[in-house]
């Protein structure tokens, strides 16, 4: 959730070989050499260009790039791989962490910057979801899930659990903490992804729905038993997916939370759906 490996600049300066074969007579050596400056810049400069970076090429060098894209990368076509390279070992959407990747987003939008529809470092695997919410935004207040750079040990994916200990009915909510964030830029975007593909309302049906699987096949003796559950449980995610992971938020808030014991689950496991409706965004 939030990053995604980054394609190596390399493995996009070889396929522009292939981009202008593909081209027909419609790209030429020249256009081999502005591809090349282009994707460099947007390396350089960590998932961007200038509409006037775009300038050097011509309109027909523009409309051909910008129709491959839908031509050439589909299967049994000619830049099928980068495609198939592009969702190898991507098991979930950057944006949400919730469902798999299903689609590819050109993160700078492929009408507008035409010369960036076929680079591999402008194309990020998303869910359908994500991406249509994406599409209706400006492409500025979304996190680039290849260049974006967090803090290293900062947890800024927080949730907040209430439980009523008289009749042990629980709720939680997903928040943003950006203390441990300085940078207002990344904070704004995360703000602004977050909103705009609705990310909390979402996490909240789906958090209840794990945590419901994952307690519903175990039976723990008492709370000792079951704190040491979801500590081990809480591991293994932040391992696989990191500290700002929902799984890993929402695992690690009740493993921290007093209050949230064997009775609690015994009541959160009857419930469904969810009875916390609050969004917090």
């Amino acid at each position: 959730m939030w990053k995604l490996e980054k394609p190596l600049l390399d493995e996009a300066l070889e396929d522009i070989e292939n981009i202008i074969a593909e081209g027909n007579s419609n790209l030429d050596e020249q256009s081999k050499v502005k591809l090349q400056y282009v994707f460099r810049l947007y390396e350089r400069n960590k998932g961007s260009v200038a509409d006037v970076d775009l300038n050097r090429f011509s309109d027909k060098e523009k409309n051909t790039l910008h129709n491959m894209y839908g031509t050439k990368t589909y299967e049994n076509e000619p830049l099928f791989y980068i495609r198939k390279q592009l969702f190898a070992k991507k098991d979930l959407c950057p944006l949400c962490g919730i469902n798999p990747p299903s689609q590819l987003d050109h993160q700078m939008p492929r009408s507008q910057y035409k010369p960036l529809s076929v680079c591999r470092l402008n194309l990020v695997p998303l869910c359908g979801v994500c991406n249509n919410k994406k599409r209706a935004k400006p492409y500025d207040e979304f996190i680039h899930p290849y260049y974006a750079e967090f803090p290293s040990g900062i947890i800024f994916l927080v949730v907040n659990v209430h439980v009523n200990t008289q009749n042990h009915k629980m709720s939680w909510f997903y928040s943003l903490d950006s203390t441990g964030l300085h940078d207002n830029v990344l904070i704004q975007k995360i703000k602004s992804q977050i909103s705009n593909i609705k990310l909390f309302r979402r996490l909240l049906r789906e958090s209840h729905r794990f945590i419901g699987d994952m307690l519903f096949d175990n039976h723990f003796a008492n709370n000792t038993v079951l704190k040491t559950f979801l500590q081990r449980e809480m591991n293994k995610y932040i391992h696989r997916y990191g500290l700002n992971d929902w799984r890993s938020a929402i695992l690690r808030a009740l493993f921290l939370c007093p209050s949230f014991g064997v009775d609690e689950v015994e009541w959160l496991i009857g419930r469904i759906p969810p009875i916390n409706n609050g969004v917090n965004v």
